[in-house]
C-alpha cells in the first residue's frame, strides 16, 4: 500500500460486537482520562442525503491524513451510549510518536426534511429574506456579543448579492413556468392552438436557446475548473477566472431572459404581424437569429447522440470484458455474441449519424429542423425538473432551518433536526461509568448547514450545564471537554445576518436571543476554528461571533480562528473540496492531541 492511500485500511474493517456504555454516575474524571479515547461527532450539510456517507468521508480523510504513520485496522461497532444507539468507527494510530484513539460518530438528519419543503415555500421564503435583507442591509448591523450591543458596518456586498439573487430567482420562476406552459400547450393542445402560436413559440425558443448556451458554457467552465484542480496555480486561477466570467454571463442571461419572456407574451397580441411570425428576427436580423437557432439545435442533437455513443461504448467495453472473463465461461453462446454485435452496429450507426449532421448544405450548416427544436425543449424540460429538485432539496433545507419564524411547520422541522443531533451529542458527553466520563476530549464538526445545527446544539448543551450547576449529576462539563468546534463551508455569518434582518431589532430581543447562545457570552468557550474558501459562495469568514479585542488591539484568544483552505479553489465545487484536502483533518487531529 502506497503512503496516502486510504483504500486499504478503510476497506479492511474489523466488525466488533456491540458495546454498551452507561451514563456517567460519578463526578470525578477517570484517572486515565488524559489517555482515553477522543470522540468526534460530525454533522452533515445539505446534499449529503445518504446515512453514514459523511462518516465514511470523515474516516477516509482521517486515514489519508494519518498515513504513513502506523495505523491499526479500523473497527466498526454499534455502541449504546447513555441509552442511544450509535454507529461508531474506532481508529487507533500513532501521531508524533504518541498512541491515540478516536471514536467517530455521525449525526444524520437529512431524512427529516424529505417532503417537508415545497418549491412554493422556497420561493416565498427566499423572496422574503431577500427583500428584508435589502431593506435592512444598508443600515448598521447590530448583534449582542459578550454583554453589549456591537455595531457592524452596513453589509453592502450582501445587499448587492441579495438583489442579484432575488432577480435571478424571479427569472428562474418565469422560465420554469414558461417551459411548463409551452410544453402543456404545444404538446397537449397541438401546434394549431392559439395559446402559444408559432411566432411566439419561435421567439421563446430563441430566448431559451440563448439561456441554454450560456448555462452550457458555465457548466463547461466548471468542468474545466474541476479538471485542472491539481494543476499549478496559474492554470487554476485562469480556470477560476473563466468560471467567474461564465457565471456572471449565465446570471445576466437568466435575468435578461426572465425579463424578455413576459415582454414577448405581451407584444405578440399587440402587433399587427401574423401570429406565426416571430418578432426577434425582425429586431436582431433574420440571418443572425436563424443561424443561431440552427447552430444550437444541431449542436444539441449531435451532443445528445454523442453522449449516447460514449455511454454505449463504455457499457459495451464492460460487457465484452465481463463476457471474456473466466467466470462467464458458461454464458458464451452464439445468441450473446449476436446481441453484442448488434449493439456495436447500433453505436456505429449513431456515430455515422453524428458525422452526417455536420455535412454542409450549399455552404451553410445543416439545421436539425423540428427534431433539433424538440430536442432543445426536451432538455429544457429535464433541466427544469432538475433545477426544481436542486432548489427544494438543497436551498429548501437552508431556508426552512434559517427562517422557522415564517411558517410554524418549519419551526417544528427545525426543532426535530436540532433534537436529532442533540440526542446524539448528549449521549456522547454522558457516556461513562463509575470512574467518570468515557470521553475527556470531544470534537463537534459541522459542514455547511450542519455547522449551523452544530452551533445550536453546542449552545444548548452549554446552557443546560449552566442551569444544572457543577454539583449536579446532570452536569457534563461541556465547555472544558469540548476540544474544538470545527466548522467548514459554513454560512453562519450569513444566517446571523438573515436572522437579524427579518424584523426590527430591539435591545430586548438582542438580550433574549443571547441567553440561548452561551458561545456569544462566555469568553472561556471552546476553541472554534472555521475553514472557508473565497471560491465557495456559501462559506466565508466568521466575524459576527468574536469577543472584544484585547487592549493591545490583538484578537481575543477565544476569537474564531478563520483558516482559508488554499486547495479548495474550484468555483462552487470548493464547498465540497474541503473533504479532499488535509486542512480540516490536520486541524481536527491537532485539537484532539492528548498533550493539549
Amino acid at each position: 500500500m502506497e503512503p496516502g492511500d486510504s483504500q486499504g485500511p478503510t476497506h479492511n474493517f474489523l466488525v466488533e460486537p456491540p458495546q454498551r456504555t452507561g451514563r456517567k454516575t460519578g463526578d470525578a474524571p477517570r484517572a486515565d482520562g488524559a489517555r482515553g479515547p477522543s470522540a468526534v461527532l460530525v454533522v452533515h450539510g445539505v446534499g449529503q442525503q445518504t446515512k453514514l456517507e459523511t462518516l465514511d468521508t470523515l474516516v477516509r480523510g482521517l486515514v489519508r491524513t494519518i498515513l504513513p504513520a502506523p495505523l491499526d485496522q479500523p473497527r466498526a461497532r454499534l455502541a449504546q451510549l447513555a441509552g442511544e444507539r450509535l454507529n461508531r468507527v474506532e481508529l487507533q494510530f500513532k501521531r508524533e510518536g504518541r498512541d491515540s484513539e478516536v471514536h467517530l460518530y455521525e449525526a444524520y438528519w437529512a431524512s427529516l426534511t424529505e417532503g417537508r419543503v415545497t418549491l412554493r415555500d422556497v420561493v416565498y421564503l427566499l423572496s422574503l429574506a431577500a427583500v428584508n435583507g435589502v431593506r435592512n442591509g444598508t443600515t448598521n448591523f447590530q448583534r449582542w456579543l459578550f454583554g453589549r450591543v456591537v455595531s457592524f458596518p452596513p453589509q453592502i456586498r450582501t445587499v448587492i448579492a441579495l438583489i442579484v439573487g432575488l432577480l435571478t430567482l424571479l427569472a428562474l420562476v418565469i422560465v420554469n413556468l414558461t417551459i411548463g406552459v409551452v410544453a402543456a400547450a404545444r404538446g397537449g393542445f397541438g401546434t394549431q392552438q392559439g395559446i402559444v402560436g408559432n411566432g411566439l413559440y419561435g421567439d421563446l425558443s430563441t430566448a431559451l436557446n440563448l439561456l441554454f448556451v450560456l448555462i452550457a458554457l458555465f457548466g463547461t467552465a466548471l468542468g474545466i475548473g474541476r479538471f485542472v484542480r491539481k494543476t499549478p496555480n496559474p492554470v487554476r486561477l485562469a480556470a477560476g477566472g473563466l468560471g467567474i466570467v461564465a457565471f456572471a454571463a449565465a446570471l445576466a442571461g437568466t435575468i435578461a431572459v426572465g425579463v424578455a419572456i413576459p415582454l414577448l407574451f405581451f407584444l405578440h397580441p399587440q402587433t399587427t404581424a401574423a401570429s406565426d411570425l416571430p418578432l426577434l428576427p425582425a429586431v436582431l436580423g433574420i440571418r443572425l437569429v436563424d443561424h443561431f437557432n440552427a447552430f444550437v439545435e444541431l449542436a444539441t442533437v449531435a451532443l445528445v447522440l454523442a453522449a449516447v455513443v460514449v455511454c454505449g461504448v463504455a457499457f459495451l467495453a464492460r460487457l465484452v470484458k465481463a463476457w471474456l472473463s473466466p467466470a462467464a465461461r458458461d454464458d458464451r453462446s452464439g445468441g450473446t455474441l449476436f446481441i453484442v454485435i448488434l449493439f456495436a452496429a447500433l453505436l456505429v450507426g449513431l456515430a455515422v449519424e453524428i458525422v452526417g449532421l455536420g455535412v454542409p448544405d450549399q455552404g451553410r450548416p445543416a439545421g436539425a429542423g423540428a427534431l433539433g427544436r424538440s430536442a432543445v425543449w426536451m432538455l429544457l424540460i429535464a433541466a427544469s425538473l432538475v433545477v426544481r429538485r436542486v432548489i427544494v432539496q438543497y436551498v429548501g433545507d437552508v431556508v426552512a432551518y434559517v427562517q422557522p419564524h415564517t411558517l410554524d411547520r418549519f419551526q417544528v422541522l427545525r426543532d426535530e433536526i436540532k433534537a436529532e443531533v442533540y440526542n446524539r451529542a448528549r449521549a456522547i458527553y454522558r457516556a461513562g461509568g463509575e470512574l467518570g466520563f468515557t470521553y475527556q476530549r470531544v470534537a463537534i464538526v459541522g459542514h455547511s448547514l450542519g455547522s449551523v445545527v452544530a452551533y445550536d446544539v453546542l449552545n444548548r448543551l452549554i446552557a443546560e450545564d449552566e442551569l444544572a450547576g457543577p454539583k449536579s449529576s446532570a452536569y457534563l462539563d461541556v465547555v472544558k471537554r469540548t476540544s474544538i468546534l470545527l466548522t467548514f463551508g459554513s454560512p453562519l455569518d450569513k444566517t446571523a445576518f438573515a436572522f437579524g434582518a427579518q424584523r426590527k431589532q430591539t435591545a430586548t430581543r438582542y438580550a433574549l436571543a443571547a441567553t440561548q447562545q452561551p458561545l456569544l457570552q462566555r469568553t472561556d468557550r471552546p476553541e472554534w476554528v472555521n475553514v472557508y474558501s473565497p471560491w465557495d459562495p456559501i462559506s466565508g469568514r466568521l466575524d459576527f461571533y468574536d469577543p472584544p479585542t484585547e487592549r493591545n488591539g490583538e484578537p481575543h484568544p477565544k476569537a474564531v480562528r478563520n483558516k482559508q483552505d488554499m486547495d479548495a479553489r474550484t468555483l462552487f465545487f470548493a464547498h465540497d473540496e474541503y473533504w479532499n484536502d488535509s486542512l480540516i483533518f490536520d486541524t481536527l487531529l491537532d485539537a484532539l492531541d492528548p498533550r493539549r
